[in-house]
């Protein structure tokens, strides 16, 4: 604090290894940094209701004993507590492949800008789940996943919070490097 104004923002040094360096370095374990990488996102989102917005490879170190260290908060997401209870219900949704709860998640999340009808938009959403769903990480791209749901919402003209927009772009990020540490994850496993 005594090194920290308003215009001056004092950083620490954290010595690590880049998080796709870690890949045949003796003494990391991928399996575990992505096992670990879940965690903290997990924790972030629905402990501290808050995320990292940009969490692309240069952004994470890998520490001793496979720990994380998230750099560069200069873009952070923030979901309040019913923004957190909508997106386990989501994910619940999709899990379950429950075209009805997605629906409803997508249409109660959003502000629809016109009548959107809630069984056409479920029907579109059953289309997509069984498009993506019942595959394991390495078969399926989650990014492209919500994209298509994203694009849905577009359709039946509903406007999505920016907030879900900068997870989902987070998201999209974090699989990449899951994909590169794990491609077996099942992260609903986890």
């Amino acid at each position: 604090e005594e090194l920290s104004t308003s215009t001056v923002l004092t950083l620490d040094y954290v010595d690590g290894v880049k998080v796709k360096e870690v890949l045949g370095r003796e003494g990391y374990d991928p399996r575990q940094v992505a096992r670990n990488l879940i965690e903290a996102s997990f924790r972030q989102l629905f402990e501290g209701g808050i995320f990292h917005g940009d969490p692309h490879p240069g952004n994470i170190l890998v520490l001793p004993g496979n720990r994380i260290a998230l750099l560069d908060f200069g873009l952070v997401g923030r979901l309040t507590r019913p923004m957190q209870e909508t997106l386990v219900t989501a994910i619940v949704g999709i899990a379950l492949r429950d075209p009805e709860t997605v629906a409803r998640v997508l249409y109660r999340v959003g502000v629809p800008e016109g009548h959107t009808v809630i069984a056409t938009l479920r029907d579109d959403v059953s289309r997509i789940l069984d498009d993506y769903l019942g595959l394991h990480l390495d078969q399926i791209r989650s990014s492209a996943l919500l994209r298509d749901l994203l694009d849905l919402a577009i359709r039946h003209r509903i406007k999505v919070p920016k907030e879900y927009a900068l997870l989902g772009k987070a998201s999209v990020a974090l699989e990449g490097i899951l994909r590169t540490l794990y491609p077996d994850l099942d992260v609903m496993e986890v």
